[in-house]
Parts: structure tokens; C-alpha cells; sequence
């Protein structure tokens, strides 16, 4: 009897090595998930064939992003894109008033017309944007003439998407732009200093 309750009191070394290898695969999903990242076969081998598993694992690049997301009164924002690129790009203002900048140019109604064509727009890297000049269709019901986008302080959320309009705001590509509707301290005192 003594040496079956010494046989019971050791621990299943086998079993123990088993559990750790499935806690470490799911700590390492979890850490995949909370940093976006994408699947791409990875594989990890233990001691045990039954336990050899592959795990997805793929950095994702974003699509869209800006390089300089706080901006001024006449300046210029400069997005970039890793092509190919969807149909649709829009703009969201401070108020959350939607504009189209990118969409079929045959869909164009009235005057209103894309900033720039889904066709074109499909293998674009970089697009500027002069936040002075900028005019977009604002999606308005009876407005059929392009409208100034850049008119208030506050951020500025650009999507870019298949479909804009979805309720699901991960299936969308987006880039926050914090925009100051008044000059750079360095440009007022320039244009102060020429006058």
C-alpha cells in the first residue's frame, strides 16, 4: 500500500508539460489579437507529436495613415495608402457632417464631383489635401455643388471603405486628424512681420 499512495502523490509530469504548452498557444493568441495581427502559419513543436500545432500569425500594415496628423490653417495633409485601395474615401468633420472625397465619377450627380475617381484612386500611394482649398460632396439631401470641408477646429476622421456607411467601424480603414482653423504661431508671425 505505501508505495501506491507514493505513486499517486508524484505529479503526471506528462500531463503537467501538456497544460503549460496549451496555456503558452493561448497566451500567445491572446497577445496576436490585442496587437491586430493577422495569421501566418507558425509552428511549435514539443516533446509530444499530439501537441504540435501551427498558429496564425501576420503583422497587418495599416492601409491608410498620415505621417503628420496635427494640422493647421493652410496646410497641406498628406495620406498615404498601400494599394490596392477601395472604392470609397470620406471625411467625417468635428460636427459629423459626412463628405465623400473618393467615389465613382460616374455616379457624380448635379456639380458635385469626387476629389478624385474610385479607377484612379485604386492604385494611389499619396493623396494631398489643401485644408485651405478643399471641397467635397456633402452628402446632403438637395445640395448638389461641392462644400468647403476644413471650416472649424477639431478632429477630422478620414474612412476609407468597400461600403462607408456600415456598422461595423473595424471593416473601415481611418486616420484621425486633429486640424486648428487658425495659422501656425510661426506663419502669423511671418505674415505680420511681411505686412
Amino acid at each position: 500500500m505505501p508505495n501506491v499512495a507514493k505513486q499517486r502523490a508524484i505529479p503526471d509530469t506528462n500531463r503537467f508539460n501538456i497544460s503549460i504548452c496549451i496555456s503558452i498557444f493561448f497566451i500567445f493568441i491572446t497577445a496576436a489579437q490585442s496587437l491586430h495581427l493577422q495569421p501566418a502559419p507558425v509552428s511549435i513543436k514539443t516533446n509530444y507529436a499530439s501537441v504540435t500545432t501551427e498558429i496564425p500569425f501576420r503583422l497587418i500594415l495599416p492601409k491608410m495613415w498620415a505621417c503628420n496628423t496635427n494640422l493647421y490653417k493652410n496646410e497641406t495633409l498628406v495620406l498615404h495608402f498601400k494599394p490596392p485601395n477601395a472604392p470609397f474615401l470620406g471625411v467625417i468633420d468635428p460636427q459629423g457632417h459626412f463628405f465623400y472625397l473618393v467615389y465613382p465619377a460616374e455616379s457624380s450627380v448635379g456639380s458635385l464631383t469626387p476629389f478624385v475617381g474610385s479607377a484612379c484612386f485604386e492604385n494611389i500611394q499619396t493623396l494631398k489635401i489643401d485644408t485651405r482649398s478643399l471641397q467635397a460632396d456633402p452628402y446632403t439631401y438637395g445640395v448638389y455643388t461641392n462644400q468647403p470641408v476644413f471650416t472649424m477646429s477639431g478632429d477630422y476622421i478620414f474612412i476609407m471603405g468597400e461600403n462607408l456607411h456600415v456598422d461595423d467601424p473595424t471593416l473601415l480603414g481611418k486616420v484621425t486628424v486633429h486640424y486648428k482653423h487658425t495659422l501656425r504661431t510661426s506663419q502669423a508671425h511671418m505674415n505680420i512681420a511681411v505686412n
